[in-house]
């Protein structure tokens, strides 16, 4: 687990499909909810502070 920001989100979106699956009448909200959850969790994604270079990308 290198950065709690995006594991964070990937569980949250997780557990929140995972009430929408068990609780469907809450559908609509759960749906904002995961995919508030996913784009907080991939906007964190490049956040080890590191150029490409340093990270490995060539």
């Amino acid at each position: 687990m290198k950065s709690w920001k995006t594991t964070f989100g990937g569980i949250v979106g997780i557990v929140m499909l995972a009430v929408k699956y068990y609780w469907p009448q809450h559908s609509a909200i759960l749906t904002e909810f995961i995919a508030l959850a996913t784009s907080l969790g991939l906007i964190a994604a490049r956040d080890n502070n590191v150029s490409s270079e340093e990270a490995g990308a060539k």
